[in-house]
């Protein structure tokens, strides 16, 4: 934990005290929530990885076979080249007088 470290950025101030807590000082509501974000961002940078790993169907090749298979199955893995087939096919039908 960043006991009692600073960040400082032109939209926000951020501090977390001695127990972890973060806090937030902003001129504007938008520094508030960049500083809000990079707080959660920080603090929870395990399960925003392990999330995006799921979403990709990956988690089980960097996590081990227990961390996720089942929703490595369920997440649909794209094919990228026939989806391009596809937009090139209906781009062909396009006139462009439409």
């Amino acid at each position: 934990m960043p006991e009692c470290q600073l960040r400082t950025t032109k939209n926000y101030q951020l501090q977390w005290d001695e127990w972890g807590v973060p806090t937030i000082k902003a001129q504007t509501m938008q520094g508030l929530f960049e500083g809000s974000g990079f707080a959660q961002a920080f603090l929870n940078h395990n399960l925003l990885l392990i999330t995006h790993l799921r979403a990709r169907g990956k988690s089980a090749e960097y996590l081990g076979e227990h961390s996720g298979l089942g929703s490595n199955l369920m997440t649909k893995q794209p094919n990228r080249s026939e989806e391009r087939r596809v937009g090139k096919e209906c781009r062909s039908r396009v006139s462009p007088d439409h």
